[in-house]
C-alpha cells in the first residue's frame, strides 16, 4: 500500500497530505474491486433484462420485420407457399450480424425467445464492448464505463438498429485488441485487425467508420511529437490492413447505386443530438441528456474523470461527423443518429474516475448515477407493460389471413389534435415523436405465410428477396415504410410519392388485403373506400380490409360482413 502511494504521489494523482482513509475505495482493495465490479455487471444485466419479459415482441420499430425476414428463411424448406413467395440471397452484404446470430438459434429454440434473445445482445453488445476497451486503454478495471446502462435503451436501439449496435460492440472490441497486442505482438496484432475488421464490416458498414475513429484517435493520441515519419509509422499499418474490407466494400451490392443525400431541419438535428438518451419522454430525456453532459464536462475540469487525448479526438470527430452527416444517404435513413450514438458509448468507454477521488464524492457519483440507471429502466419497464395488448390487438386480424395472399400494410400517422394520439399508450411512439409499431404485423403475417410489401428485402441490405411474380407489389428499399393510409385514395400521385412507394399505382390490382395500422384515428374505418374495400375486422390499433375486385362494385350494406367492434 504504501508503494502504492508513493507512486501516486510521484504521478501527481494524489495530493501531498492525503489520508488513505480519505482516498477512494478503488485503490485500496484490489479484490474487493474485481468481485464489486463483477456484482455490478450482474445486478445491471438483471435490471437490463427485465423490460424484455413483459412482452414477446419489444416495441422495437424493425424488430418484427427483420425477425420475420429470418422466420421466412428458416422455414423456406417447409412451406410451399413461402418457398412461391421468398428466396434467400447470401452475399457480401455489410448488415447480417443479427441474422448470422438469430438464424441458428431459431432451429433450436421458439421464435419470439430467439429474438428476443438476439436483441437484448444488440443492447449488450456496445456496452461490454466499451467495457472492454476501456480496460485495455487504461489497465484498470473502472466504474465509469458501467454507467453507460444510462444510454442503453436510446434511439437507435428502438428503432431496432441491431446490426449498427453489434457493429459497435465489435469496433470497440478488436480496438481493445489493437491496444493490448500494440507493442507486444504487433505480427500477430495485424492478422488480428484484418480479421475483426471483417467481423465488423459484416455487422455494420457504418460500424466500420468507428473502428476507424477508435483506432485512428488512439494512434495519433500516442504521437508526442508530429513528424511525417511518425504519422505514417503509426497510421500506414491501419491503412494497409483496412485493405481487404475495402475490396470487400467494393464488390458488395451495397456499393451500388447513388449517393441521393437529404438533411434535417436545425430543429430536428438538434432534437437528435440527444438521440443518445431518448426513449418515452422527450422532456425527461432532454434534461437527462444536459445533466449528463453538464456533470461529464464537470467531472472532467475538476480532474475527478480522466479524458485521454484520444478519446477527446475521437469524440471531437465523432461530434463533428454528426452535425455535418445527412439524415439520409443511400437509402437508410437516421445515418446521422448513428454519429451522435456512438460518440455516447464512446463518451463512458473513452474516460475513467479518477483513482484519487475521495470516498465520499465517489459514493454520492455512485449513488446518482444509479438512480439515474434505474429510473430509466423503470420508465422502459412501465411503459413496455402495455406491448402485449398491443400484440393481440395486430394478431387479432393478422390470423384471419389466409395463406399465399398479398397484403398491402399502411398506417395512420400522428396528428397531435386527434383524441385517438392524446390518449394513446406511450408504447406506440417515442418520445411521442415517432411511430413504433407499423412493422409489428410483419411477423404475424410471416407466421401465416403471407406476403406483404414492407417486409426488408432488399437484396444489397438483406440475405432475402422476394420472387419475380411478386415484384411488382414489393418496393426496393422499404426504407420509407408503409405509406400513408390516405394514400390509397388518391388516383394520382406525385413523383415522390411512386418513387417511395412504387407498388401504390393500381394497388387495387396487386393485393387481396389492406392492413391499416392505428386504424383508430379513423372516424368511420367501416366507410374507408367501400368500393374497393371491404372490412372484415378492426380495432383500435388494427383494420383488416378485404381488397374488392376492380370490376365488382360495392355491394349493398345488408350484404357486407360485420366489423369486429373495439
Amino acid at each position: 500500500m504504501q508503494s502504492r502511494l508513493a507512486n501516486d504521489l510521484a504521478a501527481g494523482l494524489i495530493q501531498p497530505g492525503t489520508s488513505e482513509e480519505c482516498l477512494s475505495p478503488l485503490r485500496s482493495n484490489n479484490r474487493l474491486v474485481r468481485w464489486t465490479f463483477l456484482l455490478t455487471v450482474g445486478v445491471l444485466i438483471v435490471l437490463l433484462v427485465v423490460p424484455f419479459w413483459q412482452t414477446k415482441i419489444p416495441p422495437v420499430v424493425d424488430y418484427p420485420n427483420h425477425l420475420a425476414g429470418d422466420y421466412i428463411l428458416a422455414h423456406l424448406a417447409h412451406s410451399a407457399w413461402l418457398s412461391r413467395i421468398y428466396q434467400p440471397h447470401w452475399a457480401v452484404i455489410p448488415d447480417l450480424a443479427s441474422d448470422l446470430i438469430l438464424l441458428p438459434l431459431l432451429s433450436v429454440l421458439p421464435t419470439f425467445i430467439a429474438g428476443k434473445l438476439v436483441l437484448f445482445m444488440s443492447l449488450l453488445a456496445p456496452l461490454m464492448g466499451a467495457l472492454l476497451y476501456n480496460y485495455a486503454l487504461f489497465g484498470r478495471l473502472s466504474f465509469w464505463p458501467l454507467a453507460s446502462t444510462i444510454v442503453a435503451f436510446n434511439f437507435a436501439f428502438l428503432l431496432g438498429l441491431a446490426n449498427f449496435l453489434f457493429g459497435l460492440g465489435a469496433a470497440f472490441v478488436v480496438a481493445a485488441i489493437w491496444i493490448v497486442w500494440h507493442d507486444r505482438h504487433p505480427g500477430r496484432n495485424a492478422a488480428a485487425l484484418v480479421i475483426g475488421s471483417l467481423v465488423v464490416f459484416f455487422c455494420h458498414i457504418t460500424a466500420m467508420f468507428f473502428l476507424a475513429v477508435l483506432l485512428a484517435s488512439y494512434e495519433i493520441g500516442q504521437i508526442r511529437r508530429f513528424t511525417v515519419a511518425g504519422v505514417l509509422k503509426r497510421i500506414l499499418p491501419l491503412v494497409v490492413t483496412a485493405i481487404p474490407t475495402g475490396l470487400l466494400y467494393v464488390v458488395s451490392s451495397t456499393a451500388s447505386g447513388g449517393w441521393e443525400a437529404s438533411w434535417d431541419s436545425p430543429m430536428e438535428k438538434l432534437v437528435y443530438a440527444f438521440s443518445p438518451v431518448m426513449n418515452y419522454s422527450l422532456p425527461l430525456d432532454c434534461l437527462t441528456g444536459v445533466v449528463l453532459i453538464a456533470a461529464t464536462i464537470l467531472a472532467v475540469r475538476m480532474k475527478w474523470l480522466e479524458l485521454p487525448r484520444c478519446t477527446f479526438i475521437g469524440l471531437t470527430v465523432l461530434l463533428v461527423s454528426f452535425v455535418i452527416a445527412p439524415f439520409r444517404i443511400k437509402d437508410g435513413l437516421f445515418f446521422d443518429l448513428r454519429f451522435i450514438t456512438m460518440a455516447g458509448y464512446l463518451m463512458f468507454g473513452g474516460m475513467r474516475e479518477n483513482p484519487s477521488i475521495p470516498a465520499k464524492h465517489l459514493r454520492v457519483a455512485a449513488a446518482c448515477v444509479a438512480v439515474v440507471v434505474c429510473g430509466r429502466i423503470f420508465v422502459v419497464y412501465d411503459v413496455w407493460q402495455s406491448q402485449p395488448q398491443q400484440v393481440a390487438l395486430v394478431q387479432q386480424v393478422a390470423r384471419l389471413v389466409p395463406p399465399g395472399s398479398r397484403v398491402l400494410i399502411a398506417t395512420e400517422f400522428p396528428d397531435n389534435s386527434n383524441p385517438y394520439w392524446q390518449a394513446s399508450p406511450a408504447v406506440r411512439r417515442i418520445d411521442s415523436i415517432f411511430v413504433d409499431n407499423y412493422h409489428l404485423p410483419t411477423i404475424f403475417l410471416a407466421q401465416r405465410q403471407a406476403f406483404c410489401q414492407t417486409l426488408f428485402a432488399d437484396p444489397t441490405q438483406q440475405p432475402i428477396v422476394v420472387r419475380q411474380a411478386y415484384r411488382d407489389a414489393r418496393v426496393e428499399s422499404a426504407a420509407w415504410g408503409p405509406p400513408d393510409a390516405a394514400l390509397l385514395t388518391i388516383q394520382s400521385l406525385r413523383l415522390d410519392q411512386r418513387e417511395r412507394y412504387p407498388y401504390l399505382p393500381g394497388w387495387q390490382s396487386k393485393f387481396d388485403y389492406v392492413l391499416v395500422m392505428n386504424a383508430g384515428t379513423m372516424r368511420h374505418p367501416d366507410r374507408f373506400i367501400p368500393d374497393r374495400l371491404q372490412l372484415l375486422a378492426g380495432n383500435d390499433l388494427a383494420a383488416l380490409y378485404r381488397v374488392r375486385p376492380p370490376a365488382v362494385a360495392a355491394p349493398d350494406n345488408e350484404d357486407a360482413e360485420p366489423a369486429v367492434k373495439p
